[in-house]
């Protein structure tokens, strides 16, 4: 199971990563994923400087070994997601993108990062959806330093379980 993670590094102040599969050289999306659809799940700010507090690795995993794996590294993504799109589900098997670039919501003295993530759109799906049933997520997670300046905590996980195929809720998130 592999994760592709794609960074802009236009205007950043620290070196932005990119991943591509072996021999893919185009960064246009149909040329280089094959893709003709996409759909977003996701999408999320994150720090990327330990002095600011935990850092999600997002562009950390490609490989997934195992289908517990993939659920454990997309549940924390929509812990952080600014939005739920029902429509839009994710399960073991789907071809995943991750597209991030730099943000500045304090200013360029702090590393952020703005990461969209989509998948494929599987053989025989709509690509279409109706973005009017898209839910705004009233309490992503955030990184130590966005808390200490807006203040507050995370108050747990609140997205539909089935927004992840084979998630199970457990008790303490």
């Amino acid at each position: 199971m592999k994760m592709v993670s794609r960074g802009v590094s236009a205007n950043c102040p620290r070196n932005a990563k990119f991943t591509a599969p072996s021999g893919t050289t185009s960064g246009r999306s149909d040329h280089f994923l094959g893709w003709k659809n996409a759909l977003i799940y996701g999408m999320m700010q994150v720090n990327v400087e330990e002095e600011d507090g935990e850092v999600f690795y997002y562009t950390a995993t490609f490989d997934f070994k195992n289908k517990q794996e993939f659920i454990d590294y997309y549940a924390q993504v929509l812990d952080r997601s600014f939005i739920f799109t029902p429509q839009v589900d994710l399960k073991y098997g789907d071809e995943v993108i991750a597209l991030s670039t730099c943000d500045f919501p304090f200013g360029k003295s702090k590393s952020i990062r703005y990461v969209l993530f989509a998948r494929r759109v599987r053989e025989g799906e709509d690509p279409t959806v109706d973005v009017t049933k898209t839910v705004i997520n009233p309490d992503p997670l955030y990184y130590d330093y966005w808390y200490s300046v807006y203040g507050g905590s995370w108050g747990g996980r609140k997205w539909d379980p089935a927004l992840l195929k084979g998630y199970k809720a457990q008790k303490n998130h």
